[in-house]
């Protein structure tokens, strides 16, 4: 059986999460998560963990672990690494930017054949332009 890692919430971080439980996902966990989501739609880190915190009986998902996640994941797949299909690149950012991932201009044409409509910032970031219906919200 899965061991599960599920903390209080750390002090430093009550601020933005209150108190409470914190999942610490593991890699295992997130790939089941990422799985979910189909081709044309993408969700952001916020409903990620929530979704995670949710299946886990945890208030909150580790954010940073979860990103952290989503970074490996792209960092094996450039190096063509055998890995799990797991879309980490159907995950945004909060602010609709995508992750900043190993091999991101790859990752952002393939949200582009997915659909979706991307926009280069001055900032040198990707924002996904998501209509209302390219919204997976598990």
């Amino acid at each position: 059986m899965r061991q599960v890692k599920i903390i209080k919430i750390p002090t430093s971080m009550t601020k933005y999460y209150g108190t409470g439980s914190m999942l610490h996902p593991d890699l295992d966990m997130v790939v089941q998560t990422l799985k979910m989501i189909p081709s044309g739609k993408v969700t952001n880190m916020r409903l990620l963990t929530q979704k995670m915190a949710f299946d886990y009986s945890a208030d909150v998902a580790c954010p940073m672990r979860t990103g952290n996640h989503l970074k490996q994941l792209s960092k094996k797949k450039s190096e063509n690494q055998e890995i799990s299909k797991a879309p980490f690149w159907r995950v945004l950012r909060n602010d609709n930017t995508l992750v900043k991932l190993t091999d991101i201009d790859f990752w952002a044409a393939l949200l582009e054949k997915e659909g979706m409509q991307l926009q280069y910032t001055n900032q040198g970031l990707i924002r996904v332009l998501v209509n209302e219906k390219q919204w997976y919200r598990f």
